[in-house]
């Protein structure tokens, strides 16, 4: 029995207005607007070599990431389509592509190293107490371990922070 290899796109939402569209935006969307795309750019070789492969399979409405599998041999079709997705659901919006995987797991943990950068991001942008309270208690909750532990000498967050 022959083994059927996947590749794994997790991507980005990003658009344009500054209100968050993509609550509004569904699975099913996506998939059209990447069927679309795939016949616009590499027309019908390129729609029917995706069709039996192409699914999207998560999709976070509230932070606009999205999770696609394609057929390996099919690979090279949806990374060169993606960055020519303009609209999802009438909403304009580009796809930015994070990372490419072989499994879902590795794209998880891509995911969670990926946030916990974007969190110290914001811890460095954040101009009240307040505002700077709730990124650190974010970043306390994404950890696997307890913070003294994972930094090893006892520094903080907000070290760790300012240092990078």
């Amino acid at each position: 029995m022959v083994r059927i290899k996947n590749r794994y796109f997790l991507c980005e939402l990003v658009f344009e207005d500054a209100v968050r569209r993509a609550l509004m935006v569904g699975v099913q969307h996506l998939y059209s607007a990447v069927k679309d795309a795939v016949k616009e750019v590499h027309g019908d070789y390129g729609a029917a070599a995706l069709a039996w492969g192409l699914n999207v399979k998560y999709l976070n409405p509230h932070t606009g990431v999205m999770l696609i599998r394609v057929r390996r041999q099919n690979q090279k079709i949806l990374s060169t389509t993606l960055p020519f997705i303009k609209s999802v659901a009438g909403y304009p919006v580009t796809v930015r592509t994070l990372h490419i995987s072989g499994t879902i797991r590795c794209c998880q943990k891509f995911l969670i190293k990926y946030n916990r950068r974007q969190l110290v991001v914001l811890l460095k942008q954040c101009k009240t107490k307040e505002e700077r309270q709730q990124v650190k208690d974010s970043i306390r909750r994404c950890t696997l371990k307890p913070e003294e532990q994972e930094f090893g000498d006892g520094a903080s967050s907000e070290d760790i922070a300012t240092q990078s």
